[in-house]
């Protein structure tokens, strides 16, 4: 894996703009078919090059945003509480 400029991905589609086959844009730049269908793919669907981030990414949240806001909230009203206390009160 390595990582490609957007300037990088711009050329490979101002040379697709321009008649080249994704085969020679690929040659050409030393780039994979995949990621220039990839980022073709991108700009089709979220008219950039660059797809917007995830929102998706990391663990999964145990605690729901109500229970967040009530966590926020007991520990200003109690900073003294130690986590022990905290758990439990999870």
């Amino acid at each position: 894996f390595r990582h490609i400029s957007e300037d990088m991905k711009q050329r490979a589609i101002w040379l697709l703009d321009h008649d080249l086959t994704i085969e020679q844009v690929g040659a050409i730049l030393g780039v994979s078919e995949s990621s220039i269908y990839h980022w073709k793919g991108n700009l089709e669907i979220h008219n950039s090059i660059i797809a917007p981030p995830s929102h998706t990414r990391g663990c999964p949240l145990k605690l729901n945003s109500e229970m967040i806001h009530s966590l926020v909230s007991l520990s200003q009203e109690a900073p003294e509480m130690y986590l022990d206390e905290i758990r439990d009160w999870l």
